[in-house]
């Protein structure tokens, strides 16, 4: 890739990127036991919880429909991508990787994904963090969750 690639961001789309959203969960599970989290989160793989799928692609639904309505205080899902060049695109194994050409005639590989929600916060946030906020100010709270593969390919590990 080139030494600066440039990162597009978009609404996610459940059939197109369903796949990488339960991907990246599942990559998250090593970390997750290396920071000691993991009699929160198993380990069983997130991809093989039907429950947690059937959530995350009702969430996805919900998106899209927030989307549709240009609603901005609801939940939406943003797709990272990142340009890469058609030798990039044709030549390198992104396995696990959802890549497309857009109408642009430009071709884009996803990276990361981010749920983004205003007056939310998730439940698996400790509980001494949510007792900071001022619950009367809970609608001045914008929650971004931000999950990539990424950093796996450029050899990243857990510190």
């Amino acid at each position: 890739m080139s030494l600066a690639p440039h990162f597009s961001i978009r609404d996610a789309n459940l059939a197109k990127n369903k796949t990488l959203i339960v991907s990246v969960f599942d990559a998250s599970l090593p970390y997750l036991a290396y920071i000691g989290s993991q009699a929160q989160w198993g380990s069983t793989p997130f991809s093989q919880r039907t429950s947690w799928i059937d959530e995350t692609q009702r969430q996805m639904e919900e998106s899209e429909q927030n989307s549709i309505c240009n609603t901005t205080d609801a939940l939406r899902i943003l797709c990272l991508e990142v340009e890469v060049t058609k030798q990039e695109f044709h030549d390198l194994d992104y396995k696990y990787m959802q890549s497309r050409t857009g109408d642009d005639g430009l071709y884009y590989m996803a990276v990361g994904f981010a749920f983004v929600c205003g007056d939310w916060l998730p439940k698996y946030l400790h509980t001494s963090v949510i007792a900071k906020i001022d619950q009367a100010h809970l609608s001045e709270i914008l929650y971004v969750e931000i999950k990539s593969k990424w950093l796996m390919w450029q050899g990243a590990t857990p510190s």
